[in-house]
């Protein structure tokens, strides 16, 4: 069945993964520094080049290289020639050529166009970086995605690098568009979604490798034997990585059972799905998570000036394999852990562990250091063109309207209503999926919760667009042109998803034991955390276009109410500390009063026995009033030693040593 009267036009969903750098070089915020405008670049930069020696001007050079966008898109692109030269066929690379450097060898990667909006609003354009890769489409990963984007915004008060990757999963655009495959390529995007979340979340290098990370596996895989026993999956090489092969057995049963049971496709088209789609589906992933792990290196580098040397030279990468999918799989598995795996990898140390305290600080340090490596679970957005033939006026008048536009939106606004969601213990078949959506009525009694459900879901409504957001930060974009507007709203999820990272760094500090705190340390904390709260004169990365964007994510996320508890336990603890530091005053000041007591006893001790007669001084009064000084200063004395061992003991700083 198509869509009624022709009125969706293109159908486009992107699946994106949000990241974060911290402890970025202060190198490239001083690069930043020497062009921050035009003027500076055309008037007074010449001006202060003129007057330095030529090291002087090498040196300014190298800064200002580190920061310029072709420079960090080369570098970008040395990685991908070194997994094009260990990937695919003779005849078919991973991905489409999109010019050539100076060098005349290939670029894989370029730098996207700049919006009008971004063009009319440019302030802070020299920290926003925008690239693309196109897969070729003759390539087995063109089954997954046709592209994949690069963002990444320099953030100076932070110190730290937020950006996204994505992939342009479904695109759409034949006249007209046909209802199952629509409904189809929504729910392949689920199940894949599913599929990431149930068996390799958190979504990093480490854990990828890990799975298939069996040393006989990977070394016993000799490229150089016949190709019968390189493409046999039932080969007994293969069978040494157990890991691997229940990965991919979780995936053919997932696939086959949920999906492929309820179409009548070919033996052909059902491998495609179940092999070919599964590498495209691990190469990508791991493609972006290189990528990722190039731009950690270069930005945490004490000396990123000597990465960029080696671009200065051609690169004379040879090897052109030509090999099946399964091989690309392995041998990229391979690159990635040789290249990017540290030896030194952060693991427990058993020998430091005395009793459950330190095994539990232990693992949550463990723990945060693969959360840092990892991408945050992906963002779907959906972008509808539909025919200009009415206004905008109502989103929820539109959608109820529209029915087969509405069970769109719902799929993705709404998925735990169908079954889809990835956090679930199953997902729903597909048969049973087309089944409720072909049955879906709205009645007159649900018709008043699904408008509020609309209207609570509505980020932006004008003449041109309407825009829907979830929990889940997954978008729906319906608009009636061509007009560009998923830039915005993956710089809005940036901004917003890099304000959580920062509270969940704040929040991991705050929590770690090993961080010495006082009153200076929270202060500061409650201050990064105030700056974090929602403020429409933030600069939003020089874009205000997304501020609307970022206010409606901050309702729906609650970061606000996160701030403010994280706030409230932060000035507790300060205020703890503050009384601890008022009981600790009292004690020094009692420690005074007991050596000025001391001085005083002695003194009058002393003025009493200082006479003629020794023996005249000791007299009963003398010795009586002797005694009863001394008896009240052992008191003081016992009572401070008493407290001062209590509070070493509870801070710490005696421990009873335990019996063997």
């Amino acid at each position: 069945m198509d869509f009624e009267k022709k009125i969706l036009e293109k159908l486009n969903i992107n699946t994106t993964y949000p990241f974060y750098i911290v402890n970025v070089n202060v190198k490239f915020f001083n690069s930043l520094q020497q062009h921050p405008n035009k003027y500076f670049v055309s008037k007074i930069l010449p001006k202060i080049k003129s007057k330095l020696d030529q090291e002087e001007l090498e040196q300014l050079k190298e800064l200002d290289d580190l920061t310029r966008k072709d420079r960090i898109k080369l570098m970008l692109n040395l990685a991908l020639k070194k997994i094009v030269s260990k990937t695919g066929s003779l005849n078919t690379d991973f991905f489409k050529v999109l010019g050539y450097d100076q060098f005349h060898e290939p670029l894989y990667i370029s730098e996207k166009e700049i919006s009008v909006n971004e063009l009319i609003h440019n302030e802070y354009e020299e920290r926003r970086y925008k690239y693309y890769i196109d897969v070729n489409e003759n390539s087995y990963l063109y089954q997954y995605a046709s592209r994949i984007n690069l963002w990444f915004y320099l953030n100076e008060e932070n110190k730290i690098l937020s950006g996204s990757f994505s992939f342009e999963v479904v695109n759409l655009e034949e006249n007209p568009l046909n209802e199952e495959i629509v409904f189809e390529k929504v729910y392949l995007l689920s199940l894949i979604k599913y599929f990431i979340y149930k068996q390799i979340s958190p979504l990093s290098l480490n854990n990828i490798i890990d799975i298939i990370d069996n040393d006989d596996f990977l070394s016993n895989f000799d490229k150089k034997s016949d190709k019968e026993h390189q493409n046999n999956l039932n080969n007994n090489i293969y069978k040494k990585s157990l890991s691997y092969e229940v990965l991919k057995n979780n995936w053919d049963n997932l696939i086959t059972d949920k999906f492929l049971a309820h179409k009548n496709y070919d033996e052909q088209k059902k491998s495609q799905i179940k092999d070919d789609l599964f590498y495209a589906i691990m190469n990508l992933t791991m493609i972006n998570l290189a990528l990722y792990q190039e731009l950690k290196s270069y930005f945490n580098s004490e000396h990123p000036e000597l990465i960029l040397s080696i671009l200065k030279k051609p690169t004379q990468i040879k090897s052109d394999p030509d090999q099946r999918p399964f091989n690309d799989f392995i041998e990229l598995s391979r690159h990635l852990k040789d290249s990017y795996i540290k030896k030194d990898t952060t693991k427990i140390d058993l020998n430091k562990i005395e009793d459950i305290d330190d095994f539990v600080n232990e693992a949550k340090k463990h723990q945060a250091a693969q959360d840092y490596e990892a991408f945050n679970t992906s963002i779907n957005f959906l972008e509808l063109q539909v025919k200009d033939e009415e206004v905008f006026v109502s989103s929820s008048d539109y959608l109820l309207k529209h029915q087969q536009i509405y069970l769109i939106y719902s799929l993705i606004i709404n998925p735990n209503r169908f079954g889809l969601n990835s956090n679930t213990t199953q997902i729903v078949k597909y048969n049973d999926l087309i089944k409720n959506l072909k049955n879906m009525q709205i009645s007159d009694g649900s018709k008043k919760m699904i408008v509020e459900d609309i209207n609570q879901s509505e980020v932006e409504i004008n003449k041109n667009y309407l825009s829907f957001v979830n929990q889940s930060n997954d978008f729906v974009i319906i608009k009636k042109d061509n007009k560009q507007l998923l830039d915005f709203y993956i710089w809005a999820i940036i901004y917003s998803e890099s304000r959580k990272w920062i509270h969940h760094d704040i929040e991991y500090d705050f929590n770690n034991d090993r961080v010495a705190k006082n009153s200076n340390f929270y202060r500061q904390k409650i201050e990064a955390l105030e700056n974090l709260k929602f403020d429409w004169y933030d600069d939003f990365y020089g874009i205000p276009a997304i501020k609307t964007i970022v206010k409606k994510i901050d309702q729906i996320s609650s970061i606000k109410s996160s701030i403010d508890i994280l706030v409230g336990t932060i000035k507790q603890k300060d205020a703890l500390l503050k009384k601890d530091f008022e009981r600790k005053t009292m004690v020094i000041a009692y420690v005074v009063a007991i050596f000025i007591g001391f001085i005083n006893f002695f003194g009058m001790i002393f003025t009493i026995l200082a006479v003629t007669k020794p023996e005249d001084g000791l007299n009963t009064t003398n010795i009586i009033v002797i005694a009863i000084a001394s008896l009240l200063i052992s008191s003081l004395i016992g009572i401070i030693s008493f407290f001062l061992f209590k509070m070493a003991r509870n801070n710490g700083y005696y421990k009873p040593k335990k019996s063997k």
